[in-house]
């Protein structure tokens, strides 16, 4: 298996983590696939589905308690003829880390 096909594998499987040399902080998770926006819909503060393609909002993820996981700035990708919508989760490195 190519090193590309191992990369699509872990980003449908886990999501994608992106290291960005340019800001060493931040960190990214793609999320992607038929049941994207209802899973983010069910974990996340804000109303994912309310967003448009190429639309961003800020968002949290919260443990049972109701304390701050991650705070986030959650991007709707651009549709792009994929079948399904997607999402870019931006927040510090270390939230985004699985």
């Amino acid at each position: 298996m190519s090193a590309a096909a191992a990369l699509c594998l872990q980003a449908r499987d886990r999501g994608l983590v992106v290291d960005w040399a340019g800001a060493p902080s931040l960190g990214a998770v793609l999320v992607t696939g038929p049941d994207a926006g209802p899973l983010l819909q069910s974990q996340l503060t804000s109303d994912m589905l309310a967003l448009a393609p190429g639309q961003s909002q800020p968002t949290a993820r919260l443990n049972r308690a109701g304390a701050l996981v991650a705070a986030l700035r959650a991007y709707r990708l651009p549709e792009r003829g994929q079948p399904f919508a997607s999402w870019l989760l931006v927040g510090e490195r270390r939230q985004c880390a699985g």
